[in-house]
C-alpha cells in the first residue's frame, strides 16, 4: 500500500486508528494455533475500525522457529486494504539492509518497516523499496533517549533536527513516516511537525502509555497516525474477551472519527 492509497483509506474511514497485534500473554494459549485463532479473531472484530495493524515481531521472535511462521501467517491473515506495518526496528550496513528488505517486504508482505537512524541516512536508503514505506524511529518518549537525541551539534541544533533535516533531502513523504512519541512535550511536536511538514508521522504511545488522540491530532492533525495495542488488546487486563476489544476498538475508532471531522485547514495531508 503506497502513501497515495494510505491517504485515500483515511479519507474512507475517516479515522488514522492502528491496531497494534502486541500478544502480551502468549503463555495464556494452549498451543501456536490456539494463539492464532485469537489473533485471527482480533483482526475480524477490528477490521471494520481500523486502518492497518502494526505487527510487533519482538512477540513473535521470541516464540522461536514457530514464532516466525506464526508471524508470516497473521501478515497474510491481515485484508489487503489494510495497512500493513512490520515494526522490527531494524537497520544496519547495505548488505545486511538487502536481506531484512527482502524478509519483512517481500516475504512476509509488510507495507512499512520500522527502523532506527543510527546508521545514517544512506543506509536507510539501502533499506528502502521503491513503493514500500520507512518508518525511521526520530524521537521516542523515553527520557533517556532524549538526553542524547537533542545535544546540540557544532551548530547549536539538536542532533535529532539535523539527521531530520537530512531525512527530509533524502526521502519525500510518500517514502518515509518518521515515528514521533505522542507523549513528547507540545513544543518539541510542533517543531518536528513544522520540519516535516506534509509528512505523516506514526505516533505511539496512545492509551496504555498515556497519551489521547485528542492532543495528538490537535498538535499534529490527520498526519498523525495513531498505533493502539495494549488499550486495545488487553482493555481489562489478561482476561479480556473479543467483546471487550471490539468494544475498545470502537471507542477509540469513534474518538478519532469525531476528531478527524472537526480539523480543518492547514492541518489537513
Amino acid at each position: 500500500m503506497t502513501a497515495e492509497k494510505l491517504k485515500k483509506l483515511v479519507s474512507e474511514k475517516q479515522t488514522t486508528l492502528i491496531v497494534g497485534l502486541d500478544i502480551h500473554y502468549p503463555e495464556k494459549f494452549a498451543n501456536l494455533e490456539e494463539l492464532y485463532g485469537f489473533i485471527k479473531s482480533v483482526i475480524e472484530v477490528t477490521a471494520q475500525y481500523c486502518i492497518g495493524y502494526k505487527v510487533n515481531t519482538a512477540f513473535f521472535e521470541s516464540l522461536g522457529t514457530e514464532g516466525w511462521r506464526l508471524m508470516e501467517k497473521v501478515f497474510r491473515t491481515i485484508p489487503e486494504s489494510h495497512f500493513k506495518i512490520a515494526d522490527a526496528k531494524r537497520c544496519d550496513i547495505s548488505s545486511t539492509n538487502w536481506f531484512y528488505r527482502k524478509a519483512f517486504f517481500e516475504v512476509f508482505g509488510a507495507d512499512a518497516l520500522t527502523s532506527h537512524l543510527y546508521f545514517g541516512i544512506d543506509a536507510l536508503k539501502d533499506l528502502y523499496l521503491p513503493g514500500k514505506i520507512l518508518m525511521p524511529v526520530a524521537l521516542p518518549s523515553q527520557k533517556e533517549a532524549l538526553d542524547y537525541l537533542l545535544i546540540p551539534t557544532p551548530s547549536g541544533k539538536p542532533w535529532v533536527f539535523y539527521l531530520l533535516e537530512r531525512l527530509k533531502e533524502e526521502f519525500t513523504s510518500n517514502d518515509v513516516i518518521p515515528v514521533v512519541g505522542s507523549t513528547l512535550p507540545e513544543n518539541l511536536l510542533r517543531q518536528v511537525s513544522c520540519l516535516l511538514d506534509g509528512y505523516w508521522f506514526l505516533m505511539p504511545g496512545i492509551g496504555a502509555q498515556g497519551g489521547s488522540p485528542e492532543r495528538v491530532y490537535r498538535i499534529i492533525g490527520l498526519r498523525a497516525l495513531i498505533p493502539v495495542s495494549r488499550a486495545i488488546l488487553y482493555p481489562k487486563g489478561p482476561e479480556s474477551t473479543l467483546k471487550d476489544i471490539e468494544g475498545s476498538a470502537r471507542n477509540f475508532w469513534q474518538q478519532t472519527r469525531n476528531l478527524h471531522g472537526n480539523i480543518k485547514g492547514t492541518t489537513e495531508f
